[in-house]
């Protein structure tokens, strides 16, 4: 997530000539993208980011027999419940696509990358992390991760620092990782 800084064409067409660029990433190598609150800022940002990447805003994927989840931000902002930032579709997709990964795939870790941490998790995402609030976690993800113990959850959006010992939270029933600002 946050590919971009205001989800407009002129910057994802920069974004795409970084990452197209084969000096930088062999052309062998697969980009999976996922959507942030800054792709989300001008009105149409989802069409845009359709557009210019071509790839879905949820996917799922299976590498060397290893499931991999995205979930894209809705939202240019969180709102508190998260239903906003990942609506009814993005839950639906992330509730099947689990189920599916944990029936094909059993004694795998589920990798899910999510722009937004479930409160409550790693470092930036629990209470207090961020002043009085509640830091930049949402609660909308974690009936369905609590479910998976294989899962292994990548979320950036905090801009916490990834050197705490606290970005890699294993209390939730599942591995929470903060990447920092990814």
């Amino acid at each position: 997530g946050d590919l971009t800084d205001g989800g407009t064409a002129t910057q994802y067409d920069q974004f795409i000539s970084v990452f197209n660029n084969t000096e930088n990433i062999p052309a062998s190598v697969q980009k999976i993208y996922m959507m942030g609150n800054h792709d989300n800022y001008p009105s149409g940002a989802q069409n845009t980011y359709l557009t210019k990447l071509g790839q879905p805003l949820d996917q799922y994927h299976v590498i060397n027999g290893i499931p991999f989840i995205t979930v894209s931000q809705r939202a240019g902002s969180n709102s508190g419940d998260g239903l906003t930032s990942y609506p009814e579709a993005s839950i639906n997709f992330l509730t099947q696509k689990m189920a599916e990964a944990a029936t094909n795939y059993p004694g795998k870790p589920i990798f899910v990358f999510t722009h937004v941490a479930p409160l409550g998790t790693c470092y930036g995402a629990r209470r207090g992390d961020y002043g009085a609030n509640n830091g930049w976690g949402m609660p909308i993800l974690m009936p369905i991760l609590k479910q998976y113990p294989q899962a292994v959850v990548f979320s950036g959006h905090s801009h916490f620092p990834i050197g705490n010992p606290h970005s890699i939270n294993q209390n939730s029933l599942f591995t929470s990782i903060n990447t920092g600002s990814t």
